[in-house]
């Protein structure tokens, strides 16, 4: 059944008061105490949908709240352009009254956590505020105050919520500031919504010291847009890929550590390399960083992310969060440290202002020896530009776990990660040229329900990499070494629940799999506990770059996962959340995985907001692999470009690419360079045809 069945977006109307001034909206009466921004919100008609026993409430581009077990309703987050020389607070908020729905069924609750088929049980914690001021976000420069609405209650079969609410703010500086409010509030975060250019960067940004280190394959002219820190051993090791990017168009930079420790303030090595970054990102054109070496080499952020279960054994309150050194703007604490407090704890929830909205995207090619890292660098580059033929560049594995079976017989909770993989598989892979496979648990008194083309064991995934595939996506248990399978093997006393005992844990792919994939590599997302503790031992993830894959997303630490997950309409909630939405940040668009891991992080805390456990989720899932690198996910097409021969200098020289029908090709990017220098690039228009501009010199 459903009701209401209309979605009303919100609109905005700003109405802003001078004191002892005219208004200058009419109606609009002057207030007395400094200037005051009244904002009137139109929540509108939320949809009801009433399925399986349970109400959802849906707001179209609205998020929910997050709290374990609290009800279901929507939030959203909007963005108040704020001058950084005239900060406002909130004053006050009201509503019109409340309008009352009742309903046939209960909300529906936030799922508990789960980890390590534990399901955690936290305090039951108050409904949220109307309005939260949840501080300030710096966007390209450009300084936002965020405030979360949360007018929706549930109130024993009543859904109560106001047509519409006022919030009053009040400006800091009296008459010497303005505040101006668009009639619409994109939100800043995203990307395509993010402005363009900066309107102040923080004082610590004073440029990049000189003298810059040398790069002989780049002109003195084109700045950074990639940017390579490792240490003096590794640097030649890295100077092929730096060298392949810049030749295929993305200027690339290796800097040294020694030469940022000397050069760059902060309290520790970490701020010294961020304050680095920040300095590229400010005087450069910075996009990407790849942090060239394992945490001895180019150090973690190790954030502070307590959990309730202390900093023992696999668990921990302190997780590495690689994103600390690609979330470098921001306004939640001055400065954007992501230590807003000032007591050596870096990235706490709720406490430092981390935004989590990153700048540049970030990834890690951990190794601490030079043939180690001349091995990745070579994977790296041939993979681009000589992949093996075949098949597997449209071709997905995908296998799925049991986190836990059902511990109650008034409620399934199981947790089959099978649904997981299966949601990936029909709303991402079913459309298009792709090609499927999956693993799912076969074994115990409790199989899969769901249908696969084999049963989840180690030799049948590994068969299944070693076929090929461009992405493979595993979930369940996990260590630092290994992915596991949880098997219900017999309910000894007969009442239906999986009681301790009765179950054991086994692995299904460890960092002592023997396999050969010969160069058909996959992007790996490893949803489980522990499989990037990349710096406290050698890890998963990091065996998978080296060896299999092309790079792997996986957790350092202990990964909370939603018991009973469902999809709902967003992608649902904690480690399942996220792994789902890495994957559909791919599919529409984001092929480079650095890329589509910060997105999908944006997206769930738009989606969902924060709690303990999914600001750890948050921070602790890293890549080890190349952030830029694309993924390949179709087959690759050849190009024939024609040009006048030999070059002319100076002048414009013209290039046209077309496919092998003759077909032009647009947005091809063209790159002139030779054996000593990079000359140029330009991307073709609608007839194929490319330009680049060659001063008079000799090549």
């Amino acid at each position: 059944m459903e009701i209401g069945t209309r979605y009303f977006g919100l609109s905005f109307i700003l109405l802003f008061v001078i004191a002892s001034a005219a208004p200058l909206i009419e109606g609009v009466k002057s207030g007395n105490e400094g200037d005051l921004m009244v904002i009137v919100f139109t929540i509108g008609e939320p949809t009801i949908v009433e399925e399986e026993g349970r109400t959802l409430v849906l707001m179209e581009g609205w998020g929910t709240s997050s709290i374990p077990d609290a009800p279901v309703l929507p939030e959203r987050t909007f963005y108040i352009p704020e001058d950084p020389g005239d900060p406002f607070e909130v004053v006050a908020h009201r509503t019109d009254g409340m309008v009352e729905v009742r309903t046939a069924f209960p909300v529906a609750r936030v799922p508990y956590p789960g980890a390590y088929g534990r399901i955690f049980h936290p305090d039951a914690a108050g409904e949220a505020d109307m309005v939260t001021d949840l501080g300030r976000i710096e966007v390209n420069g450009n300084i936002y105050r965020m405030l979360r609405l949360s007018p929706f209650i549930w109130d024993e079969g009543k859904l109560l919520y106001p047509s519409s609410m006022e919030v009053e703010l009040r400006l800091s500086s009296g008459m010497s500031g303005r505040v101006k409010v668009p009639s619409d509030l994109p939100d800043p975060t995203v990307e395509e919504n993010a402005p363009s250019s900066p309107l102040w960067m923080p004082s610590d940004d004073d440029g990049i010291p000189d003298p810059m280190p040398s790069a002989s394959y780049l002109d003195s002219t084109p700045p950074t847009e990639c940017l390579i820190i490792t240490s003096s051993a590794l640097n030649s090791s890295l100077a092929p890929l730096a060298e392949w990017k810049t030749q295929r168009g993305l200027y690339t930079r290796i800097v040294e550590t020694t030469w940022i420790y000397s050069n760059f303030q902060g309290v520790d090595n970490q701020e010294k390399i961020r304050n680095c970054i920040k300095a590229f990102y400010a005087n450069e054109s910075l996009k990407w960083v790849i942090l060239g070496g394992d945490h001895s080499v180019v150090p973690a952020r190790l954030a502070y992310v307590p959990d309730g279960y202390g900093d023992s054994g696999s668990d921990g309150s302190y997780a590495p969060a690689d994103a600390y050194y690609g979330d470098i703007s921001g306004s939640g604490a001055t400065p954007y440290d992501w230590d807003g407090d000032n007591d050596g704890y870096y990235g706490e929830y709720s406490v430092d202002g981390v935004d989590l909205s990153l700048e540049v995207y970030v990834g890690r090619l951990s190794a601490t020896s030079s043939s180690a890292m001349t091995s990745l660098v070579n994977n790296m580059i041939n993979y681009e530009k000589s992949p093996p033929s075949g098949g597997w560049f449209n071709r997905s594995v995908l296998a799925g776990a049991y986190s836990n079976y059902r511990t109650s017989t008034s409620t399934n909770n199981t947790t089959d990660e099978a649904r997981l993989k299966e949601a990936i598989r029909t709303d991402f892979l079913s459309s298009g040229n792709y090609a499927t496979y999956t693993l799912y648990e076969g074994s115990g008194i409790w199989p899969s329900t769901y249908t696969s083309n084999a049963s989840l064991t180690t030799s049948n995934l590994i068969s299944a990499i070693d076929t090929g595939a461009f992405m493979v996506n595993l979930a369940g248990h996990g260590s630092s070494t290994g992915i596991y399978r949880r098997i219900w093997s017999s309910d000894s006393n007969s009442n239906g629940i999986c009681d301790s005992g009765e179950y054991y844990d086994t692995s299904y792919y460890t960092t002592s799999a023997s396999q050969n994939n010969g160069g058909k590599k996959p992007l790996f997302y490893n949803d489980a506990c522990n499989n990037g503790d990349f710096d406290r031992t050698w890890c998963l993830t990091e065996d998978i770059a080296r060896d299999v894959g092309i790079g792997a997303v996986g957790a350092a630490r202990v990964s909370w996962y939603a018991v009973g997950w469902t999809k709902g309409t967003d992608g649902g909630w904690y480690n399942q959340g996220h792994d789902y939405r890495f994957w559909e940040q791919f599919f529409k668009g984001a092929y480079q995985p650095g890329k589509a891991l910060a997105l999908s992080h944006s997206d769930y805390i738009s989606d969902k907001g924060t709690n303990t456990y999914s600001w750890k989720n948050l921070l602790q899932y890293n890549l080890i692999g190349d952030p830029e690198i694309p993924v390949w996910n179709q087959t690759p097409m050849n190009f024939n470009v024609t040009h006048a021969d030999p070059i002319p200098t100076p002048g414009n020289y013209q290039f046209t690419v077309k496919d092998a029908s003759g077909n032009p090709v647009q947005g091809a990017v063209v790159c002139l360079y030779n054996s000593t220098r990079f000359w140029g690039r330009s991307v073709t228009d609608a007839q194929g045809k490319a330009s680049i501009n060659l001063p008079e010199m000799t090549m």
